[in-house]
């Protein structure tokens, strides 16, 4: 379907002969060299829109070699710091689930405790799940919950799981991949241990929330909806100061 727009955009039949390289590293890529620059088409980039042929393999990716091959990336000159990351996700159950898992009376058992336990068993296992992660000696990893209800002021309100995971380690690379493991195998548990109530449950909105350590630095990606636990606050100023 690509090639059959590349060829209407160029006006007139032709045969692409050089190889598309696609979704490497979660984006679209192309050699440098396929048509004409004034026919490809601009894309956005970064935040910004440029022509595909600008597009640099060797410049943007950092997770292939110059061949275009996966490769983990070597950090043996980073700097050491304090890597902190705290992740959530959602599990969006009906009123009688949301019920039961107050009450501790489903079946399987306790609902939040196998699912903490699960959550930080998923972070420490996520070298071997992940392929391009780097092992790393995890300082600590916490998950806690919230039992929520979520409105868009328009439909009913939906009760709500809220799953955190926060991660720490002192490492030449972050543990971002460890906080988001965290709280999706933790998503996960929660859905194994009531689906037998109701298997329509549904799990969302798996996300970073905050970064720090390493040259990117501070980032908090939380808004309103999805606000950090205070617990986590107290934490990350605590391994700050």
């Amino acid at each position: 379907l690509l090639l059959l727009l590349l060829v209407r955009l160029s006006g007139q039949r032709m045969i692409v002969p050089y190889v598309l390289q696609f979704f490497i590293g979660g984006r679209m890529m192309l050699s440098s060299r396929l048509l004409r620059p004034q026919h490809l088409p601009s894309v956005l980039w970064r935040g910004k829109m440029v022509q595909m042929s600008t597009v640099s393999l060797n410049q943007e990716l950092t997770h292939v070699d110059e061949a275009g091959k996966a490769m983990m990336v070597d950090v043996s000159e980073k700097s050491v710091t304090k890597r902190i990351a705290v992740a959530g996700a959602k599990i969006f159950v009906p009123q009688f689930v949301m019920d039961a898992i107050k009450d501790n009376s489903v079946k399987k058992g306790d609902v939040l405790t196998v699912a903490q336990i699960a959550g930080i068993q998923g972070a420490k296992e996520t070298a071997k799940l992940i392929p391009l992660c780097h092992p790393l000696p995890l300082s600590s990893i916490n998950i806690i919950f919230s039992l929520d209800q979520e409105t868009d002021g328009v439909t009913a309100p939906q009760h709500v799981v809220n799953v955190y995971a926060m991660a720490v380690t002192s490492g030449q690379t972050g543990v971002e991949m460890e906080a988001m493991t965290g709280v999706s195998v933790a998503a996960l548990t929660v859905y194994d241990m009531v689906k037998g109530l109701n298997k329509a449950c549904t799990i969302g909105d798996i996300r970073l929330l905050f970064k720090s350590g390493g040259k990117s630095g501070t980032q908090e990606l939380n808004d309103h909806k999805r606000a950090i636990p205070q617990e986590f606050i107290n934490k990350i100023h605590q391994l700050s100061s």
